[in-house]
């Protein structure tokens, strides 16, 4: 039973690190895109978005700097 639910979770976590980069990869292209630089709002949504997605993250793997360092190496290549 502990494998499946350590398979479980190690999905989990890939898929909260999936739309944490979705959403961020969102924002950095809206940034990029003349048609919606000049909006706001697009970008702040999809920052705004990976709040909960990030809490989630961090209980998931039980530390916070832990899920800094994740989405330090998934976003921008980091590695601690």
């Amino acid at each position: 039973m502990a494998g499946m639910h350590q398979e479980k979770h190690i999905s989990e976590v890939s898929r909260l690190m999936e739309q944490i980069e979705a959403e961020y990869q969102a924002a950095e292209s809206a940034l990029k895109d003349p048609r919606t630089c000049g909006s706001h709002q697009i970008i702040n949504g999809h920052l705004l978005a990976i709040n909960p997605l990030f809490d989630q993250l961090a209980e998931e793997v039980g530390d916070k700097d832990d899920a800094i360092r994740m989405f330090g190496s998934a976003v921008w290549g980091i590695e601690s």
